[in-house]
């Protein structure tokens, strides 16, 4: 996993989400649920003061391929009670994620290891 430095400062209070030892562990733990699925290819994160704005960028999803998306979601979701999630999926086969939003300015970027599209 291939993590960037983010550049907010941290400012939670950590009593508020004991089990979060550092701003990336929700993110980090997203990235191991969404691991095993093929067609999701990198993950942007922003922190705002009660949670996460996510973007996963996917290519080539099924209806399938969405409902496991939207499953580990809800597992995350589940695991960080408490703390807010505003999930947005990007199908880069059907739009361009640059034209959605400026995930230059994202706070973490983490990219699945895939095999490079011919």
């Amino acid at each position: 996993m291939a993590v960037q430095a983010p550049r907010f400062t941290f400012h939670w209070q950590m009593t508020s989400w004991p089990q979060i030892r550092t701003p990336l562990d929700p993110v980090a733990r997203l990235y191991q649920l969404l691991l095993p699925l093929e067609t999701v290819e990198a993950l942007y994160a922003d922190w705002h003061p009660d949670g996460f704005d996510v973007w996963i960028i996917a290519n080539n999803t099924t209806e399938a391929d969405r409902d496991q998306i939207y499953d580990q979601e809800w597992s995350l979701m589940q695991q960080f009670p408490g703390l807010g999630f505003d999930f947005h999926l990007i199908d880069r086969s059907e739009v361009d994620p640059a034209a959605m939003i400026n995930l230059d300015d994202a706070d973490f970027f983490l990219r699945f290891p895939r095999l490079p599209h011919a």
